[in-house]
């Protein structure tokens, strides 16, 4: 009894840290930190690149093109999938479905295929568009787009723990209508209707033959059919303590706790990025205020000057089980009676009523800020209590010559 409690205990403390960051996101993670797990360098090497790091704080971070992942988060495309002639032969299968030790290998087609939604996620009940071509690769020419037959779509629902074949895609084909563009370009185009019963991840597969082969393609997003917030149009900028706050409205639906991101960057000139930002909290129903705050010594340290481009403003709402109310009140408890709680809150897996995550509409518009300069910004380090402690830590290290082991994360 005495070690459940101890066990409890301690994933009480790790939930409430996790789920209790505040909407300014100043105290972090190591999740949050995940650029800064590094490993095989001394304490001294990693003292002296987790400072050069911890100049900015983690909810506004340097940004240059190379962050794909934020500069174009909803981008579905994936690499070309080749056709086989031949599937691989006499495989050892592992347990994950991998085929491997091939006694027989695989012959290529020289055909590649690729099935890409419009983007990852679709909200409301739109319609989702997929495109599907097949062509031979070229040095030369523009690789020319090749004919289809039998072709046969598969749609599948994966709420959480489960998957299962729903209706098929309202329209599939190449004839120029019902939400194809162009008739004979053999760019074909499925047409996958959402309704408010089917939250989360949706597969489409889809069987054809190309060049006389049988092939299989699929590709996924995320679904939410429900508008949980809204962002508004009239957007606000200021420099307020030395840093660049850009101010966006949003009509909250659905009440719970919330993260907004958003990207700086420079508006004329090479149009270089700047940062990026991000907001975490609990929101209320109704007309709310979402207070990006672009860190000054990230834009000073740039020397690029406005005006600038606020872009990429995105939102999502986090369903998650353990949520910061629900630890707030396990906090008025005793250890042994957290458990309790909790398992009276959890919903299983499978009778949950909404998914993990709930997407807003990305905004349409982007903002374009006042014309500052940046040496306007603070030149101000970012401080906190969990940077303070991790830096004592890796000092403690150095002194007493010891290793960071086991990746260089210290307590905070």
């Amino acid at each position: 009894m005495t070690t459940s409690i101890v066990l409890l205990i301690g994933v009480y403390l790790i939930l409430l840290f996790v789920f209790s960051v505040p909407p300014n996101v100043d105290d972090v993670s190591e999740q949050d930190e995940r650029d800064e797990a590094v490993h095989a360098l001394s304490p001294r090497e990693e003292l002296a690149r987790y400072e050069s790091w911890a100049q900015y704080p983690p909810g506004s971070r340097p940004l240059d093109e190379s962050a794909e992942d934020l500069i174009d988060p909803y981008n579905a495309e994936l690499p070309a999938k080749t056709v086989l002639r031949r599937a691989p032969g006499d495989c050892e299968e592992t347990e994950d479905g991998r085929l491997v030790n091939c006694q027989e290998p695989s012959e290529e087609s020289g055909v590649y295929c690729t099935l890409v939604p419009e983007r990852t996620i679709s909200v409301g009940l739109r319609e989702m568009k997929v495109f599907l071509r097949c062509y031979r690769q070229s040095r030369l020419l523009e690789p020319a787009n090749l004919p289809l037959r039998s072709i046969a779509p598969r749609v599948y629902w994966r709420p959480l723990s489960h998957r299962e074949r729903i209706f098929p895609p309202v329209t599939h084909g190449d004839e120029g209508r019902n939400g194809d563009a162009e008739a004979g370009d053999y760019l074909y185009t499925f047409v996958v209707e959402h309704d408010r019963a089917h939250w989360g991840w949706m597969d489409l597969e889809v069987s054809f033959e190309v060049e006389g082969l049988r092939h299989f393609q699929g590709c996924t997003w995320f679904s939410t059919p429900q508008i949980v917030a809204k962002f508004q149009t009239t957007v606000t900028d200021n420099i307020d303590d030395g840093h660049l706050v850009v101010s966006v409205p949003v009509e909250v639906n659905k009440q719970g706790y919330y993260e907004f991101d958003a990207n700086l960057q420079e508006k004329d000139g090479n149009r270089r990025f700047v940062a990026s930002s991000t907001w975490k909290g609990e929101l209320t129903e109704g007309s709310q205020t979402i207070r990006f705050r672009f860190w000054g010594k990230i834009i000073r340290d740039t020397s690029i000057d406005g005006p600038y481009v606020v872009r990429e403003i995105r939102g999502r709402r986090k369903n998650s089980d353990i949520t910061p109310a629900m630890m707030e009140r396990a906090a008025r408890y005793e250890p042994e009676k957290v458990l309790e709680l909790v398992r009276g809150e959890l919903v299983p897996l499978k009778e949950r009523p909404e998914p993990l995550f709930e997407y807003l509409e990305p905004a349409v518009e982007r903002h374009i800020t006042a014309d500052y300069d940046a040496d306007e910004f603070s030149d101000e380090v970012w401080d906190s209590a969990a940077k303070n402690r991790r830096i004592r830590f890796l000092q403690s290290l150095i002194e007493r010559g010891e290793s960071a082991e086991p990746a260089g994360l210290g307590p905070r």
